[in-house]
């Protein structure tokens, strides 16, 4: 079944901005996690103490007041120990949003990928000389069957490794 028209440009376009959307999936993770999993205020609050505790440690004499600077200091270390927790804490609750993120975006990716696949299989995106891709055409015209012609399955993946290889460029 090869369709009448000899491309669909908007089959095309939206082929080509889904290939890249999909590219661009860990940055809207990373981007959402980062919303809505920034520091908290407790650990606002303790960073903000420990600078304060350090900056009156600097400004005492250990060998003067060593009283005073070891109650400080213990001070400085639970202040550090409860920031650590706090963190912990709040590592562990970005790791599983960004774990069920990931996977409500790649299983959405997967099921729109594959109906775009099944219901335009047939459709030729674009066409180009028949010699132009001389050894690897059918393997672009799949499954289109079309000779000189580009399916979605190969534009899909060609989009999509383009726009991860795009993404890790920008990311260096």
């Amino acid at each position: 079944m090869v369709s009448t028209s000899d491309s669909n440009h908007n089959l095309f376009y939206l082929i080509t901005l889904w290939g890249f959307l999909n590219a661009l999936i860990p940055l809207i993770i990373n981007s959402i996690v980062s919303v809505f999993f920034n520091e908290t205020q407790m650990e606002t609050c303790l960073r903000r103490q420990m600078r304060d505790l350090k900056t009156e440690l600097s400004d005492i004499s250990m060998s003067d007041e060593f009283a005073k600077y070891a109650k400080i200091q213990r001070k400085l270390n639970k202040a550090k120990d409860q920031l650590k927790s706090e963190s912990d804490a709040q590592t562990l609750y970005r790791i599983k949003a960004r774990f069920i993120l990931y996977g409500i975006f790649y299983i959405t990716s997967a099921l729109v990928t594959v109906w775009l696949m099944w219901n335009y299989r047939y459709e030729v995106l674009f066409r180009l000389p028949d010699n132009l891709f001389w050894p690897f055409g059918f393997i672009l015209a799949f499954p289109t069957g079309v000779s000189g012609a580009i399916g979605i399955t190969p534009w899909t993946i060609i989009t999509t490794f383009v726009g991860r290889q795009l993404v890790k460029l920008v990311s260096l």
